[in-house]
């Protein structure tokens, strides 16, 4: 979507149909919903990855006043922040940006209204596996920005009050 001889820039896919989140504007209970898509993050030219890619659930498509870098396309230093902005974002952030309290520079968040997270962990995948009769679980990081395609999956469930998010190797 971007290319590295045009630093600073920011790219986006979205869906040009609207899709309905809530049964009406009057109710605060969105749908659940799932989805999935691979991504490759890398770079050609300068050592640096940029700064991610994000999964938005936005209230329109025009959001022409998104900025590049930390604010991965979705917001910019102006509306970051504001309650009224409406906005879903999982982020795959491969840039440690502290002034939006990044944990490290690989990383997958969760963004309402801000690129500051309101939860992030480090990127990765469990893995359950057994010994004897006892199952055990290990933790896989994986390094989003080094050009292997992974898979995303992406859901939210109201009723237990979570999303939840995961990448992998394809």
């Amino acid at each position: 979507m971007t290319r590295d001889e045009n630093p600073f820039s920011h790219g986006k896919s979205l869906w040009a149909t609207p899709i309905p989140f809530k049964p009406s504007s009057n109710t605060s209970s969105p749908y659940p919903f799932e989805t999935s898509f691979a991504f490759s993050i890398s770079t050609r030219i300068n050592p640096a990855p940029g700064h991610g890619l994000a999964f938005v659930v936005v209230p329109a498509i025009d959001n022409s006043g998104a900025g590049p870098a930390g604010f991965l396309g979705i917001l910019n230093k102006t509306n970051n922040g504001n309650p009224t902005n409406h906005i879903f974002a999982v982020e795959f952030d491969v840039f440690h940006d502290k002034r939006f309290g990044d944990i490290n520079d690989n990383h997958v968040g969760i963004d309402i209204n801000s690129v500051t997270s309101v939860v992030a962990e480090k990127a990765g995948y469990w893995v359950q596996t057994r010994i004897g009769k006892r199952k055990h679980w290990s933790f896989k990081e994986v390094k989003l920005s080094n050009g292997v395609r992974y898979k995303a999956w992406i859901e939210y469930r109201q009723v237990e009050g979570y999303s939840y998010s995961r990448a992998r190797n394809r």
